[in-house]
């Protein structure tokens, strides 16, 4: 536990924001996950849920 507060310290000093690929709503949640499969993102899949 001590290691993921270390880190999330960092990462709040450092202002590090993830980087966002691609989103997706939730109800194309397969879709999503073909993409994932794929390997070709870079970066982070988002689900949004409204």
């Amino acid at each position: 536990m001590e290691e993921f507060s270390a880190m999330l310290d960092f990462i709040s000093r450092h202002k590090i924001v993830p980087l966002i690929d691609k989103v997706f709503p939730v109800s194309e949640v397969n879709q999503a996950f073909e993409y994932m499969k794929k390997g070709s993102h870079f970066g982070k899949i988002v689900l949004e849920h409204l």
